[in-house]
């Protein structure tokens, strides 16, 4: 490769602004690598300094696409013409409790600005570092880093590309920090699959993530409502005066309310992940088995009368309603749902617990509240 002077090429380059900032949300390391060399050597082409601040992976795969097209990166480094460094390295210099401190960053990256521009050299820099603290999670590091980018451009000259994984943007969480970033920019640059497109191609994609963007809101509204929907169920079956709990297919409780836990006379935490005979006397165990049978085989366990213990062994007579739920919930405080059981006990005829609404009330209050048709819940209620 042959390092060629300013002069020889100031005719054919169009004027550089003093300060340029790009940024690109690359799709993947090949593309990234692949824009990064477009933007490199048409620099040292041109006679420009390149100054990279990258990872090790991305600096090697970059030099040697670099000498892949013909530019000999190592005559390049020898006239001071390519300085190639560690972006987490070069960062730690500067890095203040987690953020860029200003009068540090200044003093690291302008010496090294000043060493690239000698002999009148225009500065061009790709730089990963914002990148990194992206990936770390230091969104507010990030907007200072680029910031700092900015206010370091009104007084030296330099061309300034940055890149992000397009995939760390992932979420409608970091739609206000993504304008944000691109705000910091001069220019934001398209995705290499982009711009390979013609143009009718561009606006038949275009209008495609229109659509995917207006469908993807869509989603979004109806996942809130059916969210809302779902805490106002997990609050009616937490302060139901009926013991509500959820159990698995292999009898294993999933969940258990405080009513539950009133009438029982076993906490939560007791409850949780244990087998739901603990309930049955010992004389009821093949109900169990029944019941789980006809569970299995999807059929519904009408409303009957029955016996369950509670932790101080008195006996409950308790009437039960069981079934198979059709879908999985996922209820903000009982966790994923596939199986309940209601129940309603009095313990002898000492105490009376309050019935369970009666079918036809319940199934209007599942209207009201939009819940899904396929969930039935097992009730128990006195007799």
């Amino acid at each position: 490769m042959t390092i060629t002077s300013t002069e020889r090429h100031d005719a054919q380059e169009p004027e550089m602004p003093a300060h340029e900032h790009m940024v690109q949300f690359s799709e993947d390391d090949a593309s990234l690598i692949n824009a990064v060399s477009v933007f490199i050597s048409a620099g040292l082409r041109a006679g420009n300094a390149c100054i990279i601040l990258a990872t090790e992976s991305h600096r090697e795969s970059l030099e040697h696409r670099l000498q892949a097209d013909g530019l000999d990166v190592a005559v390049a480094q020898a006239v001071g013409a390519y300085i190639s460094l560690d972006a987490a390295a070069t960062l730690a210099h500067f890095l203040v409790g987690g953020q860029p401190e200003p009068a540090r960053f200044t003093e690291v990256i302008g010496p090294l600005i000043e060493q690239a521009a000698q002999g009148s050299r225009r500065v061009r820099i790709f730089g990963e570092m914002v990148a990194l603290l992206w990936a770390q999670g230091n969104r507010t590091a990030v907007i200072r880093l680029e910031e700092l980018w900015n206010e370091l451009g009104q007084a030296q000259s330099f061309s300034l590309f940055c890149a992000y994984p397009m995939q760390s943007f992932g979420g409608s969480a970091h739609e206000g920090q993504f304008s944000q970033l691109c705000r910091q920019h001069s220019q934001v640059l398209l995705p290499q699959s982009y711009v390979q497109l013609s143009e009718q191609e561009r606006l038949q994609t275009f209008a495609l993530l229109q659509q995917k963007a207006h469908s993807l809101e869509i989603e979004i509204a109806e996942r809130k409502a059916a969210q809302a929907r779902l805490r106002a169920l997990a609050a009616i079956v937490e302060s139901s005066d009926d013991a509500i709990l959820s159990k698995d297919l292999s009898g294993i409780i999933t969940s258990w309310n405080s009513a539950a836990e009133r009438i029982y006379g076993y906490s939560e935490e007791e409850m949780i992940g244990q087998p739901v005979t603990r309930l049955f006397p010992p004389d009821k165990l093949e109900e169990f088995e029944q019941i789980m049978a006809r569970i299995r085989r999807g059929e519904r366990v009408d409303h009957h009368e029955t016996r369950r213990m509670r932790k101080d062994g008195t006996i409950l007579t308790v009437s039960v309603t069981i079934s198979r739920s059709r879908t999985t919930l996922s209820l903000p405080r009982f966790g994923r749902v596939s199986k309940a059981e209601v129940y309603s006990a009095k313990p002898g005829k000492e105490r009376t617990w309050p019935r369970f609404k009666k079918p036809t009330r319940e199934n209007s209050k599942r209207k009201r509240f939009g819940y899904p048709d396929q969930w039935q819940a097992h009730r128990t209620s006195c007799p």
